[in-house]
C-alpha cells in the first residue's frame, strides 16, 4: 500500500471507440484518485496505520449529500418549491393534509472515503476475514449534527459524557457535546440475504434498514501490517519488537 498501483485501462480491441473510452476511463480514474486526495492523505494514513495497529480499514460509503445538483432537481426547482414525492411519484402531505416540500437540495451523490483505526471497527469473531458476515463501527459525532441529520430522531438524542481516548496525550478525554454512533453493517449473506445496516446510540435506533449495497462484502477494505495463521486481526511489528528495544 506504501506505493501507488500502476492501473492501466486497455480497450478490448482495435476500434476507435473502444480506444477512445479507455482513455477516458483512464483520466477519469486519475481525477477520482486526485478529487479524493488518495495519494497524498489516504494512502499515507494506511500505510503508517496499519505499521503501527497492525491493521486500518478504508471505509468505501455512498454520500447522498455530495456530487453535482441532481439534474430533476435544478428542472423542478425552476417552477418555484420543490415538491417531496413518494415512491410512486405523489405529492407528500403531513397528516393534516398540508403539502410538504423540499427544504435542502438535492445531490447525485457519490463515493465516500473513510479511514477507520482498528479500534473503531470490532469484527464478528472469525478466524478469517473473509468469514466476517457482520462488524460494529463506532464513530464519534458532535450531539447537534447528529441532531440535524437525524431531525426525527432529535428528541430522542440525549447529550452524554463521552469518553474517547487521546492519543495526543495518551489520555481518556471525556467530551458533553459529542455522542458515540455505532453502526452495524451486515453484508449480505446466505444466512441473510438483504443484509442489515442499522444506527444507534445508548439512547434510540437511529437507522434500520437493509445493506444499502447490492455486494455481498462488508463496506470496508482491510490493509493489514501481518497476519499470523488462525488470527483474525492483523499484528504490528513493533508489537513484536516491543520486548527487545525496552
Amino acid at each position: 500500500v506504501k506505493f501507488r498501483p500502476a492501473v492501466a485501462i486497455l480497450p478490448t480491441n482495435d476500434e476507435l471507440e473502444d480506444m477512445i473510452a479507455a482513455k477516458s476511463c483512464k483520466m477519469l480514474l486519475d481525477h477520482i484518485w486526485y478529487e479524493n486526495d488518495f495519494e497524498g492523505v489516504i494512502q499515507t494514513q494506511l500505510a503508517t496505520y496499519a505499521k503501527i495497529m497492525g491493521e486500518v480499514y478504508l471505509g468505501i460509503f455512498w454520500d447522498d449529500s455530495k456530487g453535482d445538483l441532481s439534474p430533476a432537481y435544478v428542472e423542478a426547482s425552476k417552477k418555484g418549491r420543490v415538491p417531496m414525492l413518494d415512491e410512486h411519484g405523489a405529492q407528500v402531505v403531513d397528516p393534516q393534509g398540508n403539502k410538504i416540500y423540499l427544504d435542502k437540495v438535492i445531490r447525485i451523490g457519490d463515493v465516500d472515503y473513510k479511514v477507520f483505526l482498528a479500534t473503531d471497527v470490532l469484527l464478528q469473531k472469525k478466524a478469517k476475514w473473509k468469514d466476517v458476515d457482520y462488524c460494529f463501527q463506532m464513530e464519534v459525532v458532535t450531539t447537534d449534527i447528529l441532531r440535524a441529520r437525524y431531525p426525527k430522531k432529535a428528541a430522542d438524542i440525549k447529550g452524554e459524557d463521552v469518553q474517547c481516548y487521546d492519543y495526543e496525550t495518551m489520555t481518556e478525554k471525556h467530551s458533553k457535546l459529542d455522542t458515540i454512533v455505532w453502526t452495524c453493517w451486515h453484508r449480505r449473506s446466505e444466512q441473510l440475504d438483504s443484509g442489515r445496516k442499522i444506527v444507534f446510540t445508548n439512547d434510540c435506533i437511529l437507522e434500520n434498514t437493509e445493506f444499502p449495497y447490492s455486494h455481498t462484502k462488508l463496506p470496508f477494505v482491510r490493509f493489514t501490517d501481518q497476519e499470523l495463521p488462525g488470527e483474525l486481526n492483523g499484528v504490528s511489528i513493533y508489537e513484536q519488537i516491543k520486548g527487545l528495544t525496552g
